[in-house]
């Protein structure tokens, strides 16, 4: 995939990003040898696998030449090929050794949903899958990702546990944009129901118009904080879940596309000097944005080129709340509004 690619097909600050991410595949498989270390290192390449298995899901119900899908492909075998010679299959190694606990053990998830994207298997990805697949269906903590993880590899609907989660959740739920960790809860619960993207959520009817309200209000909150990230997480939910792309969607897409730096990469917090140029930096904002823009360009709305040739505007940001909150106006009343929770206790991410 190149720069001459038509915005028609994907969006120009999808194929910079898609360019940065695959100039970058170096950094994702430079990993360490050591046992901890080295599940720090796969714990990238299982976020940036998990996005791919979002990006491929539409060779199963439109053409293959879809752009995002037949680069992610690509993307996919690299890493699996990545994670199969020399050091990497030394981390591997040292990763499964490591990985006693629950935490441990997720990042292995970037074997089985690699070799479920380019469909190869290998007795590396044999191994992760036993490990993962002795995770408990469901935590003390109501945390769904081992779900999810099973559900990855075969063993079990992860939505049952997902949805007790999102119960939970909106019993506790302060107002839209004042936890961090609430808010990448609410996105990463929507990411395991739907398997990013390839299935229905299957909430109650009550559920999905509480997490449609909290997400679309979220969007204009973390706009108006210049965080790329949750913007960008917030979009890919909203749409991966079923909203169309209206007018605050189409607002916090094109503020990602503008505030992307001239190679492609997302800083976490758009602002004058993008403070945060490393890799470390910019590797999940630029997944995420990835994810966002294809979501929604795939929905028919290709960005803006506000920020087409890398110029970045991070003032989009600051500008594209207040639009944001311009064009919900006040129209027809929409589902109730998210209940705050008097004294929440913040959020680890907060």
């Amino acid at each position: 995939m190149t720069a001459t690619d038509s915005a028609g097909e994907m969006g120009h600050a999808g194929i910079l990003q898609c360019q940065w991410l695959e100039n970058h595949l170096p950094q994702f498989l430079r990993l360490p040898g050591l046992p901890g270390s080295a599940l720090d290192g796969l714990n990238r390449i299982t976020e940036f696998s998990i996005v791919l298995l979002g990006l491929t899901r539409p060779l199963d119900t439109t053409p293959p030449g879809d752009p995002y899908a037949v680069w992610a492909n690509r993307m996919a075998h690299a890493l699996w090929t990545g994670l199969h010679r020399g050091r990497g299959a030394d981390t591997v190694r040292a990763a499964a050794t490591a990985a006693r606990t629950v935490p441990g053990r997720l990042p292995l998830l970037a074997l089985p949903v690699l070799g479920t994207i380019t469909r190869r298997g290998s007795r590396t990805r044999s191994r992760a899958t036993a490990l993962l697949a002795g995770l408990p269906g469901t935590t003390d903590s109501g945390d769904a990702a081992p779900a999810f993880a099973r559900d990855l590899i075969g063993l079990g609907d992860c939505r049952p546990a997902v949805h007790a989660g999102l119960a939970a959740l909106m019993r506790t739920a302060g107002p839209p944009g004042s936890s961090r960790q609430t808010a990448y809860d609410l996105t990463h619960l929507t990411f395991y129901a739907t398997l990013m993207g390839q299935r229905p959520a299957g909430w109650s009817t009550e559920a999905a118009a509480w997490v449609r309200v909290y997400l679309e209000d979220s969007v204009t909150a973390w706009l108006r904080r210049r965080d790329a990230d949750l913007v960008a997480e917030t979009v890919t939910a909203l749409l991966q879940t079923g909203c169309p792309a209206g007018a605050s969607i189409r607002t916090a897409a094109e503020a990602l596309a503008a505030a992307a730096d001239p190679d492609g990469g997302v800083p976490a917090h758009p602002c004058p000097g993008h403070v945060g140029r490393t890799f470390a930096e910019r590797y999940h904002p630029t997944l995420v944005s990835l994810a966002a823009l294809a979501a929604f360009d795939r929905s028919g709305r290709t960005p803006a080129r506000a920020g087409a040739g890398g110029r970045g505007t991070p003032g989009a940001f600051t500008a594209a709340a207040g639009s944001s909150a311009r064009s919900r106006g006040r129209g027809a009343p929409g589902p109730p509004r998210p209940r705050s929770a008097a004294g929440r206790t913040p959020g680890a991410g907060e």
